[in-house]
């Protein structure tokens, strides 16, 4: 909690973008009825604009909905962090 995107990248890790925090999203909604970071927000480190600045996003109860913004990568926030993605191999039959 607490790093800036810039220092998320700098850690080689691989982290969920917008797209697979959507379906994460969605998944954690139907399957159990929850919210992803319902009192925090999510960086998206490699989800960036032109001038550097980098996705998140989080849920918002107030208006029933996920948000997604843009910020400056250096920014750091005590309620903020990133969702380590892993590659898996489709299984095939």
């Amino acid at each position: 909690p607490g790093t800036s995107p810039y220092q998320l990248r700098q850690t080689g890790k691989l982290f969920l973008g917008l797209r697979g925090y959507g379906l994460a999203f969605g998944l954690c909604y139907f399957a159990k009825s929850g919210y992803l970071d319902p009192e925090t927000f999510t960086w998206f480190p490699e989800d960036r604009l032109s001038d550097g600045g980098v996705a998140y996003g989080f849920w918002y109860p107030s208006a029933s909905g996920v948000r997604f913004y843009w910020d400056d990568s250096a920014y750091r926030n005590s309620h903020s962090g990133a969702r380590v993605a892993m590659p898996v191999s489709l299984a095939t039959t």
